[in-house]
């Protein structure tokens, strides 16, 4: 099992679990779907 995930003000934000390695369509997929939509007005990555 594998995780992503983002470290904001001490703590985590859009974590998610994936079977096998991260590549750049498992980070753009967690980017679009997950991380994104997370982020509150005025946060920027």
């Amino acid at each position: 099992m594998s995780y992503i995930a983002a470290w904001c003000h001490q703590q985590l934000l859009a974590p998610f679990s994936f079977e096998g390695c991260c590549n750049r369509t498992v980070f753009e997929l967690w980017l679009e779907f997950i991380l994104i939509p997370a982020l509150k007005p005025g946060q920027t990555l």
